[in-house]
């Protein structure tokens, strides 16, 4: 209790005499945004309508009550959880219809109105994806033959899904004298888990294992479309090893029947715009000039669809990005060995970065510029996908996270999320809220510690999970199974909940007005999929961090000793992972940062992790972490102890609150 009270008691102190320092500036707008906040402090909700049950007086009388306990904007949702179906089939004219109908009560209502992409909450998929524009994936199939003579043989077709197959490549090499399979394949290649911040593996591979590079040869244009192969053998037992793709065959989830089809290939532009003419084009014709202004938020939910790891074109945007070409170190993606162990393991490690960014590039960026397009903001949540969640949540006009309640809490994506709002310059760090299991027990008083916590992770804007939609006003009403925080009408508490909601406005004004303050700034690393990292040690010691990924690091300048992100954001030291890994234009920015007097802290690294200008960068990179690590410019130490030499912003002191002075 004496150290509760001594915290209350400093934080007081702090708040007030800041609040007493800027009060000729800023107490009058201050006053006026707390007495009324604006709508952007408003909280919001999810809007789940639920297995095709839905209705024009139930829409009316949900967004009436929004609007008469606060809530600024309902985000819709489509799902379907094994309830008895309505009448109602996404996207039909009835469901068009009704989506108008909700547009229009909003506008009477001044209130907003966003929707989730795809039906279902995962991710962007509908019967309108063709087998062509779906998630991808390599298969293989191999054929032992023996050399010194000229063959006509058909090569066996990999393993299709829906009788949709393209080839990749068809390639020649000498059997391995043994046979030793890449260790993990499945997550080194993506093609059934995820596993974050994959770095080379450097264990030695005995040479009978290991293909020599130049032995790999292309026999692509030798084989007929019907498969045979026609090719003068040399000396020899031989391996021809096909590669192609074919659709993975994850579907969106969890969608009603007549709306569930396969998730779109994201990696591809082509296959995006198909999906948006198909899934999303006809909500903006029918809603015309409501999209934009009232209708002005489009979500992507967190990635929860599995792996990809090919689409049509990767080889040339492949050599694109990395500057290589991939074909003679294809064979890895069936768990040979090229070259070396080392050499094999890098080029895995350029494999899985150059998914990462394709799936930003072509699915969320691009996602954002149709979002722009047609005048409506992008909302997004980044991770569990195999990507850089810091590269992906930087794509979002209001990048999002998510923490639960009831038996089940968690807080484990909103503090990267509000380092990636923070980088992005927006006072605005989204959060599904409440998510939780068994809702119809959660209520204000038990949830509002969760959400103060979530206030103090960075997040300002609370988006309930879940208002679902009420078509009759029969007690206790449809429910989301057994997912989330029971927010509605029906509920026993709504009206008495406006004093919450008012709460939720004022502070959630206050917060919107701050601008974060942190010591320390975590650099995330430059693998994909990469998860970002989570230091609660810094907090113990009472200090405060930023995380940023590879695509922020390179606009980080120095000014009077202090790091500074490309928005104003300043920090005391930034702190490298402990990896023996790392590309040499990062440590080249690490070098210009310490030539401005910036302090960083970080493992020595030894090597690059990618293939992208080999040896030269191995060169590199040792050159420079000499000069830097050699030179005491870096420091090899931890966060913790060089934290324990500074002043923390605040600490929790034992003893009587009276003897304070």
């Amino acid at each position: 209790m004496k150290k509760t009270l001594l915290l209350i008691l400093v934080i007081s102190c702090c708040f007030f005499s800041g609040c007493e320092q800027n009060k000729s500036t800023n107490s009058s707008v201050l006053e006026s945004g707390f007495r009324n906040p604006p709508n952007e402090a408003k909280a919001r909700t999810w809007w789940h309508w639920i297995s095709g049950n839905v209705s024009k007086s139930g829409i009316t009388k949900d967004l009436e009550a929004m609007k008469a306990v606060g809530i600024q904007e309902a985000t819709l949702f489509n799902v379907h959880l094994g309830f008895p179906k309505g009448p109602i089939k996404y996207l039909s004219e009835e469901w068009l219809d009704l989506f108008k109908f909700s547009a229009e009560e909003a506008k009477r209502l001044d209130l907003e109105l966003g929707f989730h992409n795809s039906p279902g909450w995962s991710s962007s998929g509908g019967p309108w994806v063709t087998e062509e524009h779906a998630m991808q994936t390599v298969v293989f199939s191999e054929t032992t033959i023996e050399g010194g003579k000229t063959i006509k043989k058909t090569i066996a077709k990999p393993e299709t899904k829906f009788d949709y197959y393209q080839d990749i490549a068809v390639l020649a090499f000498p059997k391995p004298k043994q046979r030793q399979k890449i260790d993990g394949l499945d997550y080194k290649i993506l093609s059934e888990r995820i596993r974050n911040h994959l770095l080379p593996d450097t264990k030695m591979i005995v040479e009978a294992a290991v293909i020599s590079k130049e032995t790999v040869i292309d026999v692509t244009d030798q084989v007929s479309e019907d498969g045979v192969l026609e090719w003068n053998v040399p000396q020899g037992e031989w391996i021809i090893l096909r590669l192609g793709h074919t659709p993975i065959g994850t579907t969106n989830r969890p969608a009603p029947p007549e709306a569930k089809g396969l998730e779109v290939d994201k990696m591809s532009k082509k296959a995006v715009d198909a999906y948006w003419e198909g899934g999303v084009q006809p909500i903006i014709d029918k809603l015309g000039d409501l999209i934009g202004s009232t209708v002005n938020n489009c979500l992507i939910d967190s990635y929860e669809v599995g792996t990809t790891n090919w689409t049509t074109g990767f080889e040339s945007q492949f050599e694109n990005l990395r500057g290589y070409d991939l074909t003679s170190y294809l064979p890895t993606l069936a768990g040979y060995y090229i070259e070396s162990g080392e050499i094999s393991e890098r080029f895995l490690w350029d494999f899985r970065r150059t998914i990462g960014d394709l799936i930003a590039e072509n699915y969320y960026v691009h996602f954002r510029e149709l979002c722009h397009k047609n005048g409506m903001q992008f909302s997004v949540e980044p991770y569990w996908g195999p990507f850089d969640n810091m590269q992906i949540g930087a794509t979002g006009d209001i990048v999002m996270c998510e923490f639960w309640s009831g038996g089940y809490p968690f807080f484990d994506s909103p503090k990267f999320v509000s380092s990636i709002a923070h980088l992005n310059g927006s006072s605005i760090v989204g959060a599904e809220s409440f998510t939780g299991i068994g809702g119809w027990v959660q209520h204000p008083a038990t949830i509002k510690s969760i959400g103060d916590r979530a206030w103090a992770e960075g997040i300002t804007r609370f988006i309930f999970h879940t208002y679902v939609h009420q078509p009759w006003d029969i007690g206790p009403g449809l429910a989301l199974s057994y997912h989330g925080t029971e927010f509605d009408r029906l509920n026993t508490w709504w009206h008495q909940g406006k004093a919450f909601m008012d709460y939720l406005g004022r502070s959630q004004f206050l917060l919107q007005q701050g601008k974060n303050v942190a010591d320390v700034l975590v650099f995330t690393g430059e693998s994909s999929p990469n998860t970002a990292f989570l230091k609660p040690e810094i907090k113990v010691l009472g200090f405060d961090y930023d995380l940023i990924g590879a695509n922020k690091l390179k606009d980080l300048s120095v000014k009077n000793g202090a790091i500074y992100s490309a928005v104003g954001n300043t920090y005391k030291v930034l702190v490298l992972p402990h990896f023996d890994f790392v590309k040499p234009e990062t440590l080249e920015k690490v070098k210009e940062l310490v030539a401005g007097g910036a302090m960083v802290i970080g493992k020595k690294p030894s090597q690059s992790p990618s293939l992208t200008n080999y040896p030269n960068c191995d060169a590199t990179v040792k050159k420079y972490a000499d000069e830097l690590w050699t030179s005491g410019l870096v420091k090899d130490i931890s966060i913790t102890d060089f934290l324990n030499n500074e002043t923390p912003d605040f600490k929790i002191e034992t003893g009587n609150p009276a003897d304070i002075s």
